[in-house]
């Protein structure tokens, strides 16, 4: 289940229609708490569904972060606003990426880092007036 759900999501943040409206608040009321009134964006929940993935199941489930990575790289340029909850995820997963226990692991573990680190980049790069809880976090 997770692994084509990460599948489909990636081929669709591809689509250049899927990247108009990751900023759109998310149509269902979802327990993901926002620092909008309209709630969280489509992006804080990718955002914060990846963060999770990987804190909490890095080592379980690294066979699908690179695929989750990339659907934040894809998604990144395109994101105008995190939310604050949305941000802080994401700068503690640098944080886990980061440890030196984790990087010096694996092979591919230095990868997922750099990618990580692209993520925010790009986030910042196209958007930094409007990314400040991202700011703000890191």
């Amino acid at each position: 289940g997770v692994h084509l759900s990460l599948l489909s999501l990636l081929l669709l943040s591809a689509e250049p229609g899927f990247s108009s409206i990751v900023n759109l608040p998310c149509p269902v009321a979802l327990p993901l708490p926002g620092s909008r009134p309209t709630g969280p964006s489509i992006a804080d929940l990718l955002f914060s569904s990846v963060a999770e993935l990987v804190s909490a199941g890095k080592e379980r489930l690294e066979p699908l972060l690179p695929a989750a990575l990339m659907l934040l790289a894809n998604l990144a340029p395109h994101t105008k606003m995190l939310s604050d909850e949305a941000a802080a995820l994401l700068t503690a997963m640098l944080l886990d990426l980061a440890q030196p226990s984790y990087l010096f692991g694996g092979e591919a573990r230095p990868e997922l880092l750099i990618t990580a680190l692209a993520v925010v980049s790009s986030s910042l790069l196209y958007h930094h007036a409007a990314n400040l809880p991202l700011l703000h976090a890191l």
